[in-house]
């Protein structure tokens, strides 16, 4: 289990705390870490406008993000231009969450 579903996994979060993530519920609660994090960059690069603190519960956690946000790049970008998940993504919840989250309107930048 990841560190970011703890907390939903052990009932712990609200519904108004869930709504200030700017991934969907279905990312956290995924099994794969690696695409639970894939998605959590995909959909924070998707909603930056409202990205205002980021959190984990190591420091480790951090160093990793920005590594596999460093490693990812273009695959992320790519991603983002067509508006769909890779199709490593094979949790069909957490797809069908990111594809949701990934269809809002998209602001001018």
């Amino acid at each position: 289990m990841a560190a970011s579903s703890y907390p939903l996994q052990s009932g712990k979060v609200s519904s108004t705390q869930h709504s200030r993530f700017s991934s969907p519920l279905q990312v956290m609660l995924g099994s794969n870490v690696d695409h639970q994090m894939y998605c959590h960059h995909l959909c924070g690069l998707r909603n930056f406008d409202v990205i205002d603190g980021i959190s984990t519960p190591y420091a480790i956690g951090l160093i990793k993000a920005f590594g596999f946000l460093e490693s990812k790049w273009e695959q992320l970008c790519d991603d983002l231009d067509c508006g769909y998940p890779s199709y490593e993504i094979s949790d069909l919840e957490m797809r069908e969450g990111v594809i949701n989250t990934l269809d809002a309107v998209l602001p001018k930048i």
